[in-house]
């Protein structure tokens, strides 16, 4: 609460507009307001101010002069990536890359494929049991050409 005291006048108690009081719950987690989204603020006794940053959910209890009354941060589930989808030759090659190391889709994880611009595809995974990492350049019907590990 700022109080502001001088001898000709009563004590005054500044309310602080909305805006402000979102500052005040961003500068306490350090971001800037263009990093978060969902914001909320609600004006209930004071402010209810809600947003989202990096997988978590921030909701602080304002009160009309600034001060945060409380704070409560709960995490989000991460973000789903979906898998690309392969083309025919890419899911092809992918197969003819793990039967030439003798392998199955169960033996490795990581797995990449990329087209690249001589026609050809490289596939690249990890040995679970291993921890190393094979590459192999096909042609576009699947035959191996080059296979190594990194």
């Amino acid at each position: 609460m700022l109080t502001f005291l001088c001898s000709a006048c009563s004590p005054k108690t500044i309310e602080v507009p909305k805006e402000n009081a979102l500052i005040v719950c961003l500068d306490e987690v350090g971001v800037k307001e263009k990093d978060v989204s969902n914001i909320d603020i609600q004006e209930k006794d004071g402010y209810l101010i809600h947003f989202d940053y990096k997988n978590k959910k921030y909701t602080f209890k304002v009160s009309s002069s600034g001060l945060i009354r409380s704070r409560n941060v709960e995490k989000t589930d991460e973000p789903k990536v979906e898998a690309p989808v392969l083309s025919e030759a890419e899911k092809g090659a992918k197969q003819a890359a793990l039967n030439n190391a003798g392998l199955t889709e169960a033996d490795v994880e990581n797995i990449s494929v990329k087209t690249n611009a001589d026609q050809t595809i490289t596939v690249r995974f990890k040995i679970k049991n291993e921890g190393t990492t094979m590459v192999t350049v096909l042609d576009m019907h699947g035959n191996p050409l080059n296979s190594y590990f990194e």
